[in-house]
């Protein structure tokens, strides 16, 4: 496994997106902390800050992301790369979960060392919120990379695969804004990103979450986490049905 790990690893370096996922992922977080200096001031508060960095992240990490980590899974079933894994003995179930791993691993790098950064530059002291977010914007990520998963599996195709994301990324924006946030957790408008903004002192402003009368204090670290979690297993159970699907079919 660790040697398929590193080979991926060597593959990705080929595609370039070992240096265009961190550059664009640190290019998001640099544009999120312009923004807050220009609405904050230039000594706003660094919990505000961070704010800033993450609703960077929350609100065109999957914009931006959907295309590479899709054209990374489903290319190689058109490149014919998975059918000639199997012919070394290596399984459809360890290549595609040592590719997820390597591009986790990536923006793993990218998000969370720009993250940290704003926090050290911004002489942040509060550090439990700074937790928060990072296990936030994690979460998230697996949640997009699983996502993808989904659609290169089943799809198999990069362009229409992407369009899908798109389309999905569209309409559960939408269910978020009018359904309490309870759909796609990485973007702005979730009851994750909302309950990071809640607890760094803003308003509540989401269309219906407003409406509800929700201790975000109390519950801030269980709302900022916990309905990632539960995409993130289902999805994560959907993706696993999808490769044994997928392995069975191509040992036919």
């Amino acid at each position: 496994m660790k040697k398929l790990i590193v080979f991926q690893f060597k593959r990705l370096k080929n595609k370039k997106v070992l240096l265009l996922l961190p550059g664009l992922l640190i290019t998001i977080g640099f544009m999120g902390l312009l923004v807050g200096i220009m609405v904050y001031g230039r000594n706003a508060d660094p919990v505000m800050q961070l704010v800033s960095v993450y609703n960077a992240y929350t609100q065109f990490t999957f914009l931006f992301l959907i295309y590479i980590f899709i054209s990374t899974f489903s290319d190689d079933f058109s490149n014919g790369i998975y059918a000639f894994m199997r012919q070394i003995g290596c399984s459809f179930n360890e290549c595609i979960w040592c590719k997820a791993i390597s591009v986790y691993l990536i923006s793993f790098l990218g998000t969370n060392v720009f993250i940290i950064f704003t926090s050290l530059i911004s002489k942040n002291s509060d550090i439990k919120y700074l937790i928060i977010i990072l296990i936030s914007v994690n979460l998230s990520l697996i949640f997009i990379i699983l996502t993808t998963m989904v659609l290169s599996i089943t799809i198999k195709k990069t362009m229409t695969a992407t369009l899908m994301g798109y389309c999905s990324f569209v309409i559960m924006n939408i269910l978020n804004f009018i359904g309490f946030g309870v759909t796609n957790p990485a973007d702005g408008n979730s009851i994750s990103s909302v309950t990071i903004r809640v607890l760094a002192g803003r308003p509540v402003e989401h269309y219906s979450l407003k409406t509800l009368d929700i201790d975000f204090e109390k519950y801030g670290f269980i709302l900022a986490t916990l309905p990632v979690i539960i995409w993130d297993l289902i999805l994560l159970l959907v993706v696993i049905i999808l490769i044994n699907k997928e392995g069975k079919k191509n040992e036919i």
